[in-house]
């Protein structure tokens, strides 16, 4: 007699081994596996299979499930013990009866065969993208635990585009911006105002009002690694590499033990500041199990594999979110006071920049649309609406008089403001 947990497999077995009705068929998940056993199964005489519903512990006692549902239930625990601590090979041979199987970059497709191979081709540009940024080589590439990375973006509650900027390195700051638009926008830190704001300063700016967000950081990071059981050591790494990275310091590898310098080497090649971008090393989940199998921890969803990274991952990305809120409110103001207040500055600086222009008008122009200084200016027109309205209506006209002018000159023609000076604004015909 046999038991199993899985009504789809026992249904599969059941109709037996079968030429497919249609080639895609073989595609489907486990199809070679199915196959096995069924070929299996016909060279046992007398075999009976039933099905046992799985994970029955969930809402009954222990004491009132049957033996079969008890033994269900351990070789569960068993088979999940066992997948969590052993290193399973990239090449899966090839399972007898079956005649073919897929294989990309060493590693077997056993199942989404066309989705993987549609992702691993379209990946393939975007990591190159990440080693031009970030100057990863290949080997370091390969450190990276990708399956948690993907894992954590599907899971992300955060916006998708806050979150493809983020981790691509383009939000929009100051070093950024600036190429755009260098009079709309400043380069400089909104926050601290002394260094250029550029993708890493946003994380690095020392300003008293960042303290905050980085002991809140640390917070959530001791907590979790409390929380899921894991090492000490893993933790104090994990906290001191990004502590570090922020801070502009060094990782002090010689200050662990020789043991745990696989992880912060690996981690090291691929750098301490994309912790920040989810891009772990795979040797952290090798040292989680291997932390919880010596200490005989249970395994559970939450304290090992891609779900323990992924969940961490994204709680430092939440962190990264409210930063980046935090550094918007200092660029753009915290209330309707302040926010006018950005705006007006704003403002005044395109105004500055049309007062530099002003001695390249025509002089007739001149006198129509300026005053004497920019500070007189402001002055009789204090308020924001009132500027904002002289820079739409004359800052198109200032730009389009001076490319006139300057063909004039390029053709060294003469205007006739050459030979008759404008009179002053006010003055009577005569």
């Amino acid at each position: 007699m046999m038991m199993m947990d899985s009504f789809r497999l026992l249904c599969m077995v059941s109709i037996g081994i079968h030429s497919p009705e249609f080639p895609n068929e073989t595609l489907s998940p486990s199809w070679d596996l199915h196959q096995a056993i069924s070929r299996e199964l016909t060279n046992l005489p007398n075999v009976t299979i039933h099905y046992i519903k799985a994970h029955q512990d969930r809402t009954t006692s222990n004491a009132e499930l049957s033996t079969e549902a008890k033994l269900n239930i351990e070789a569960d625990k068993l088979a999940e013990e066992a997948y969590s601590s052993s290193t399973f090979a990239d090449q899966v041979p090839l399972i007898p009866g079956v005649s073919a199987q897929l294989s990309i970059n060493g590693k077997t497709i056993v199942s989404k065969h066309r989705v993987i191979a549609r992702d691993i081709r379209r990946t393939k540009a975007i990591k190159l993208r990440i080693q031009e940024q970030t100057g990863m080589t290949d080997q370091a590439l390969e450190e990276v635990d990708w399956d948690s990375h993907t894992m954590a973006v599907g899971r992300s509650q955060l916006s998708q585009p806050f979150l493809v900027k983020m981790l691509h390195q383009i939000l929009p700051v100051g070093m950024l911006i600036h190429r755009y638009d260098p009079v709309k926008y400043t380069i400089d830190c909104p926050t601290c105002r002394e260094h250029s704001e550029t993708y890493d300063h946003l994380f690095q700016c020392c300003h008293p009002s960042r303290a905050g967000w980085k002991s809140q950081l640390k917070a959530t990071l001791i907590k979790f690694t409390d929380d899921t059981n894991s090492h000490h050591l893993l933790q104090d790494i994990l906290v001191t590499g990004i502590h570090n990275w922020i801070n502009g310091l060094p990782f002090p590898t010689n200050q662990y033990p020789p043991d745990w310098h696989e992880l912060i080497d690996s981690q090291s090649q691929i750098g301490w500041k994309q912790l920040l971008l989810g891009r772990f090393s795979v040797k952290w989940l090798e040292y989680q199990a291997q932390h919880l199998r010596i200490n005989k921890i249970p395994f559970t969803n939450v304290n090992h594999g891609p779900v323990w990274l992924s969940t961490l991952i994204i709680r430092i990305w939440n962190h990264c979110y409210t930063l980046w809120e935090s550094r918007n409110k200092d660029k753009h103001g915290h209330d309707t006071e302040t926010k006018r207040a950005v705006l007006l500055a704003q403002v005044q600086r395109r105004m500055a920049v049309m007062y530099e222009l002003k001695n390249r008008c025509f002089p007739s122009d001149r006198l129509k649309w300026f005053h004497s200084t920019l500070d007189e200016h402001i002055t009789k027109e204090p308020h924001l609406y009132q500027q904002q309205a002289w820079l739409e209506t004359y800052e198109p006209m200032i730009r389009r008089t001076i490319h006139d002018r300057d063909r004039v000159i390029q053709q060294r023609l003469h205007t006739i403001d050459e030979y008759f000076p404008p009179l002053p604004v006010g003055t009577a015909d005569r």
